[in-house]
């Protein structure tokens, strides 16, 4: 500073208002949950190239199968939360829990004993909890954007998948483990069933409500195309059947015994 040169200074209130809204600034900075997001090139058609993560997702391994080793690799995402809090379960008709199954044995119940997972005669089906999940998406040029949270980040996550027909924001929601599969008139999610694939859209919503008046039918074709053969999922309830499946790459889904091709039936909880 040269000889003569004059100094400003703010008034203390001032300095302090300053000092108020800068620390509000870096507290509200340390407060806001963790997103993890991805950007999928719709003109890319390699896997290996078309997705790059976004926001807390950068720098992070990607999921995957080890097809060389056998089983699933979570890569960095195994205690992510919607991952970590992703629990097999049958549930019964009338919506209860009943119990949890073993992570690597559904034949098993958590604490021992065997399992109704193969038994048609339950009064239930084998489900995987999914934990809350606040969702933006959006399009942008040649690009489809994903992002999701916790916690809602702002008014434009939304939780489809957690959303039921009265609008209400469920903590959980509950996916079939196994593609619909109809036994005397209902539609179940067991192991060791076969596929229903002959039945109207109608047949199957009827067969699902057999379920309770909060389940429901989906399937991989009630999807909006896209022209770009990426299939976009429709909002709010039936976003579940293929999203979920597709993104969150269940630990407990991995182990069904019926490939997944075409598109099936299943039956969809709101509890």
């Amino acid at each position: 500073m040269a000889a003569g040169d004059r100094i400003f200074m703010a008034k203390e209130s001032t300095s302090q208002e300053i000092l108020s809204n800068t620390k509000k600034i870096i507290e509200d900075a340390k407060a806001k949950p963790k997103r993890y997001g991805m950007r999928i090139n719709l003109l890319d058609s390699n896997p290996a190239t078309r997705v790059k993560y976004l926001y807390d997702a950068v720098g992070m391994t990607p999921a995957g199968m080890n097809f060389a080793g056998g089983g699933f690799d979570y890569g960095d995402w195994g205690d992510i939360w919607f991952v970590k809090k992703n629990r097999p379960v049958m549930v019964r008709t009338d919506g209860t829990v009943d119990y949890e199954l073993n992570h690597e044995n559904h034949a098993l119940k958590l604490n021992g004993g065997a399992s109704d997972i193969t038994k048609t005669s339950y009064g239930g089906n084998a489900m995987s909890e999914i934990p809350l999940i606040w969702v933006k998406r959006w399009t942008q040029n040649n690009y489809h954007f994903v992002v999701f949270c916790e916690e809602q980040y702002d008014d434009t996550y939304k939780a489809y998948a957690h959303t039921d027909a009265d609008g209400n924001v469920l903590p959980v929601t509950y996916f079939p483990m196994y593609e619909g599969s109809v036994v005397n008139n209902r539609m179940r999610s067991l192991s060791g069933l076969t596929p229903t694939a002959s039945m109207t859209d109608e047949q199957e919503t009827t067969a699902a409500k057999q379920n309770g008046d909060r389940c429901e039918r989906d399937s991989c074709c009630r999807r909006k195309e896209d022209g770009q053969n990426n299939r976009r999922p429709l909002p709010l309830r039936r976003i579940r059947a293929c999203t979920v499946r597709a993104v969150i790459k269940n630990k407990d889904i991995k182990k069904r015994t019926t490939p997944i091709s075409g598109c099936r039936p299943c039956v969809i909880m709101n509890l």
